[in-house]
């Protein structure tokens, strides 16, 4: 009697019952592997079920014996395979790694990202200690979610190159995504006096400054990445939210209409537009649920 895993027609399935003479006991439930293989049943239960009907029907502790003594001839010892000990601690859990047996921390989460960009340092491509490898290092790392790796490795390249305008910008954009909007803003600003012309680096530092609510500030910066780049909706969007917050109402409506011709499907402009006109009579009003916008847009998760 032979079965196999890739049909299981013939395979009992745990829970159901299985006759051996005039007797019933439960299947045990089996693990089952991922791996394709074909089970044949021991040869002393070949002989009980080929000598039965001959002989006196088994007792009870004989059937449980011989499926035991089956399910062990059968099936390898799970050391064969490891993934049905899973659920088996294999020691302590280390301090410095995430387990299934302990509750996920930041130190492990460090503790596992700092072993990943340490192997990645050691890779060949990166061996050459310059600007650029520090730089695209930072990038790498940054793109597989270890932020404090990409924030070492702008600074590597800004100790080699103080005047590398992509590091301080890179480093910024980091610093956004970790809702750090006052070191952000420190080293955006000194990306834009390297780079005066960058209008992402222009558009990102007024976005750090609208979350502090330093709202001419914010006004300026993405004033001139308006000009820098006429066609980037987002500038304009998020510069008419930044007169809305100063109560100014008509000057909000012409950023958000640029928006909006820019990209007419603009969803979030055109939200803030009607918000914005709806508003023109009450400024105090706007100036109010523009600080709702703000709070949401802009809070930490």
């Amino acid at each position: 009697m032979v079965w196999t895993e890739k049909n299981g027609r013939n395979r009992p399935k745990p829970g159901s019952f299985v006759e051996y003479s005039d007797k019933f006991f439960p299947i045990p439930s089996i693990p089952s592997v991922s791996v394709q293989r074909t089970f044949a049943l021991h040869p002393l239960v070949v002989w009980d079920m080929q000598t039965r009907s001959a002989s006196q029907p088994p007792s009870r502790c004989q059937s449980i014996l011989l499926l035991f003594l089956a399910i062990w001839f059968v099936g390898p010892p799970l050391s064969t395979h490891p993934e049905l000990l899973q659920g088996v601690p294999a020691g302590p859990p280390s301090s410095e790694t995430c387990t299934a047996h302990a509750p996920v921390t930041n130190d492990c989460v460090e503790a596992g990202l700092r072993k990943r960009r340490e192997w990645l340092r050691a890779e060949p491509a990166f061996q050459v200690n310059s600007p650029a490898t520090h730089l695209k290092l930072a990038e790498i790392l940054n793109q597989q979610g270890d932020p404090n790796g990409a924030i070492e490795e702008y600074r590597a390249a800004i100790q080699l190159d103080p005047d590398l305008a992509g590091a301080f910008q890179g480093m910024g954009a980091v610093y956004l995504d970790q809702h750090e909007w006052k070191k952000a803003e420190e080293v955006l600003e000194r990306a834009a006096q390297l780079d005066s012309g960058n209008s992402r680096t222009e558009y990102w530092l007024g976005r750090s400054l609208l979350a502090q609510q330093k709202f001419h500030e914010a006004q300026d910066a993405l004033g001139r990445a308006t000009r820098l780049k006429p066609d980037d909706a987002d500038a304009f969007s998020d510069l008419g939210l930044t007169y809305m917050a100063q109560g100014q109402s008509q000057n909000a409506i012409k950023a958000l209409r640029q928006a909006i011709r820019l990209r007419p499907d603009f969803s979030e402009a055109h939200s803030r537009l009607e918000l914005a006109e709806a508003s023109t009579p009450n400024e105090d009003r706007l100036v109010q649920e523009t600080n709702k916008i703000l709070h949401l847009l802009f809070r930490r998760e």
